[in-house]
């Protein structure tokens, strides 16, 4: 089956998603406390988009690169994401 739409980036696919199917669906879930907390898209594309403008306000840009170190946690993928979608390139560290 052909896919319903091509996409030149991770982020491209993800803004399109999170604006166009239902952004009360759970994108994943982390423990908190010893329970299992849902994220939906609305809350993931919003914490995205005030890191991408925080680290833009910071002047990171298309091809900066930027290292991430952290262990594996919902913030991890946030990061990944805001440096994406700025263009620059995340390094992670591990």
């Amino acid at each position: 089956m052909p896919p319903l739409k091509d996409f030149a980036t991770i982020p491209e696919m993800f803004d399109f998603i999170s604006n166009n199917y239902n952004t009360t669906k759970t994108y994943l879930k982390h423990k908190v406390s010893g329970k299992y907390v849902d994220v939906n898209y609305s809350q993931v594309r919003e914490t995205t988009e005030n890191l991408a403008l925080g680290l833009a306000s910071l002047g990171v840009k298309r091809e900066d690169k930027v290292a991430i170190i952290s262990e594996n946690r919902p913030e991890w993928y946030y990061s990944d994401l805001a440096i994406l979608s700025l263009g620059a390139v995340d390094v992670p560290l591990y």
